[in-house]
């Protein structure tokens, strides 16, 4: 929900308060003070535009915690956030009384005069208390250099972690998202872009670091974290679209596929932070309300430069923990909003009377589980960050949520630790320059034989991408061995993978040049898949008798729209339909609709 600002004066506001409120804050400032409510406001309102006071008040009557409250809220627009007090310093403090009784004038607190019983001080106050009060120290987040083994739950047996490192990994499997698109096998959602199950199960054969093993009792399709991620990434990141259900490839897209890069895995990250579709709210089902009419949601572009701000303040190398990250994304101020509004339309549970949410709730299961999916799902899937986790039926509820009784809140609740590795600092643009084992050249995994045998000669090299692709254009021929096939590389030319590719793949991934016969093998291929051009879809149209055709085809425009097939028969190529009948009609004649 927005942060709503307090646009008037110190005087206007004043004057908005009654007698009985401005006593008490007169009390603080003055020994006896006047009973007329124009007289207290030129008191209070002259105290506090006197810089004379302001210093010997700020001596002399805050304590530690009060002083940082107003540090805070001077060098942040005038307005005190007390969240961020708890998250950076472990108190916060109170603005205004507890209550209007008979001991108000020992429950005011000394923050009242500065704040006026709200939440800002008012612009004409800070700018003489900028004069002397000093910034506040910065938040500083440390992780550990060592990867944590367990997880303690507050009841039970420590969990064992488990680990992903994602670096290595990260351009090879955005590369088998691409080859699955370019072969026209991911299926996605029209409109929420989500993959289907059968593109997850086929991505999932092809993924160089697998899925993560959250051991769900019930896991469905959608339960993916890794795979999903990464289609989602293709068409966000720019190097894909969506077209007629499935994923196509862009321009972008497809040079990334001949040439992929570190420079370009950045340029589809940055294109991924300012997307704004799809959400990844929709991700957390637990969260209800999210397409209700009373919900306006913020653009998530604007969510995920908060977290990619507060991930460039953290340390890299080290494991962070989440609850650490999200204490610092608050003391940071940079606490995103998910809802546009005074009130949220968001809850959990089975009602939205009942299961609307606190601020602590908000904060645990709508802002840090968004957080959640956006570092999991998103910023490990690009490779910048890898993790620690535990299933999410071990990893115990973040907050006390009524109304909600399942055993886990999302999928992602077992996120526990993650650490930024070099190419996250690479992809967040906290270092200039990428050479590390994400572009590092790989050991060749084969030997192309003369004989148009493929022996596989380091199995620990050839990667799911590398036997993805060859079992495209070469059939199994023994263990470890494919031959090259003349059907499957012309199949795999339908498809859209060009000779060249193949002669590259094989070029590239081989020990050693490819031979000779092998390269006369493909160029022949080549040849003949140059000996068509690309059809075209085309109308045959039956003429009356061989007089119209003989008509049609040698008129000067007709001509040159159709060909004679058979004694009375036409043929016109699909696109020329609109200009063959424009030209029928002026003779004269016209064609059934189809």
């Amino acid at each position: 929900m927005a942060w709503r600002v307090d646009p008037a004066t110190g005087p206007e506001r004043l004057e908005a308060l009654t007698v009985d409120r401005l006593k008490p804050i007169a009390r603080l400032v003055a020994s006896s003070p006047p009973t007329r409510k124009a007289d207290l406001v030129a008191l209070i309102w002259g105290k506090l535009t006197d810089p004379r006071f302001l210093r010997s008040y700020w001596d002399h009557h805050l304590d530690e915690i009060e002083r940082n409250a107003v540090r805070e809220a001077v060098y942040h627009d005038g307005q005190l956030d007390t969240r961020v007090l708890q998250a950076k310093y472990g108190r916060t403090v109170r603005t205004r009384s507890s209550g209007y009784s008979y001991s108000e004038r020992e429950t005011t607190p000394p923050l009242a005069p500065f704040f006026l019983l709200s939440m800002s001080i008012p612009a004409e106050v800070v700018a003489l208390l900028r004069e002397f009060v000093p910034e506040p120290e910065p938040f500083v987040l440390s992780g550990v250099k060592e990867a944590p083994e367990t997880f303690q739950p507050k009841r039970g047996e420590p969990v064992p972690l488990q680990r992903a490192d994602t670096e290595q990994a990260a351009i090879h499997d955005l590369l088998a998202v691409l080859e699955l698109a370019r072969e026209g096998k991911v299926a996605v959602g029209e409109k929420t872009g989500a993959p289907s199950a059968a593109t997850l199960r086929a991505l999932g054969s092809r993924l160089l670091l697998p899925e993560y093993s959250l051991e769900l009792e019930e896991r469905k399709p959608e339960d993916s974290i890794r795979a999903f991620g990464l289609v989602v990434e293709a068409p966000a990141g720019g190097l894909a679209r969506v077209s007629g259900g499935r994923l196509r490839l862009t321009r972008a897209g497809e040079v990334f596929l001949r040439e992929p890069s570190a420079a370009r895995l950045r340029d589809a990250f940055g294109r991924w932070l300012t997307a704004d579709a799809p959400d990844e709210l929709r991700r957390i089902r637990s969260v209800k309300g999210q397409q209700g009419r009373r919900t306006d949601l913020t653009p998530p572009s604007e969510r995920k430069a908060a977290i990619a701000d507060a991930l460039r303040r953290c340390p890299i190398g080290e494991w962070i923990a989440i609850p650490d990250f999200l204490r610092a994304i608050v003391a940071w101020h940079l606490l995103f909003t998910v809802e546009d509004g005074e009130y949220s339309g968001l809850y959990v549970g089975w009602s939205a009377e009942y299961g609307t949410l606190d601020a602590d709730a908000y904060l645990a299961l709508v802002q840090g589980q968004y957080a959640l999916v956006v570092l999991w799902e998103h910023m490990a899937g690009f490779g910048a960050l890898d993790v620690l986790y535990v299933s999410p039926e071990d990893a115990e509820y973040p907050v006390d949520a009524p109304y909600f009784d399942e055993s886990y809140f999302s999928r992602y609740d077992g996120l526990k630790h993650f650490r930024i590795n070099a190419l996250g600092a690479y992809l967040l643009e906290r270092t200039d320059a990428y050479d590390g084992p994400a572009v590092s050249e790989r050991p060749p995994a084969f030997t192309v034989l003369a004989n148009l045998d493929v022996a596989v000669t380091d199995p620990r090299q050839f990667a799911p991408n590398d036997r993805a692709f060859l079992e495209r254009v070469a059939a199994p021929h023994g263990e470890g061995v494919y031959r090259l096939d003349r059907e499957r590389i012309l199949a795999a030319a339908e498809d859209g993978i060009a000779v060249d590719t193949v002669e590259e793949f094989l070029s590239t991934r081989g020990a050693r040049a490819v031979p000779d016969p092998v390269s006369r093998f493909l160029a022949d291929l080549r040849a003949n898949t140059q000996a068509f051009q690309p059809p075209v879809r085309a109308l045959l149209i039956r003429c009356r008798d061989e007089y119209v055709r003989d008509l049609l085809v040698h008129d000067t425009v007709l001509g040159k729209l159709c060909a004679p097939t058979g004694a009375e028969s036409l043929t016109v190529a699909e696109r020329d339909e609109a200009a063959f009948r424009r030209r029928l009609r002026k003779l004269g004649y016209a064609v059934p609709p189809r």
